[in-house]
């Protein structure tokens, strides 16, 4: 059976592959997933490049996993479509000196099995507000900010080890963080006894 990733980012496919086979040399952490292929399509989240709110963000995670399931089913048989998307969300109640506002990243992964859709999200993280300014005035997404604002020299490093790489001085990856965030999705999928959806 078919796992199929809404993306191509090598590091998304990367961190699906963590997410079920574990860290070790198929060290499964998802036995009956062993013999499934996890395939990545070029689908489109139908959001902006740079969601900037929950609901974007969580509409561009549910459209990847509805097309990568609709385009793997296509091909055949398939066991469900996962759909990551990481957004900008404003901090309520949290503001700079200037009175402008904080964002935290947060990561959200959706799975669709065709009748259902179970999420998980990972730990924000807040990122400088030089580079929030430079995504909101020069309208680039948070790559592209961290190569513009002298960060990294890496022109995609969301495809990378990630922003979050950075800021914690090589102590996390993108890759770690968002295959703790489809382990949280299978929560609901692997225990679908409790959970009504």
């Amino acid at each position: 059976m078919i796992i199929a990733v809404g993306s191509l980012n090598k590091t998304k496919l990367a961190a699906v592959q963590r997410a079920i086979y574990g860290d070790g040399p198929r060290e499964p952490c998802y036995p009956a997933f062993l013999e499934d292929e996890i395939r990545g399509y070029n689908v489109s989240s139908m959001v902006r490049e740079q969601p900037f709110t929950p609901e974007e963000t969580v509409r561009g995670a549910i459209n990847r996993a509805t097309e990568a399931f609709a385009r793997a089913r296509e091909e055949n048989e398939c066991r469900f479509g996962v759909g990551i998307e990481a957004g900008l969300l404003e901090m309520l109640l949290l503001t700079y000196p200037d009175g402008t506002p904080r964002y935290e990243e947060r990561t959200y992964c959706f799975i669709h099995d065709g009748s259902r859709y179970f999420f998980g999200s990972s730990a924000g993280f807040e990122h400088p507000k030089a580079i929030i300014d430079c995504v909101l005035k020069e309208g680039v997404d948070i790559s592209e900010a961290y190569r513009r604002c002298k960060f990294t020299d890496s022109p995609k490093i969301g495809e990378e080890k990630g922003c979050v790489n950075v800021l914690t001085k090589g102590r996390v990856t993108r890759e770690q963080e968002i295959a703790d965030t489809v382990r949280r999705a299978l929560i609901a999928c692997e225990n679908k006894m409790w959970y009504e959806v």
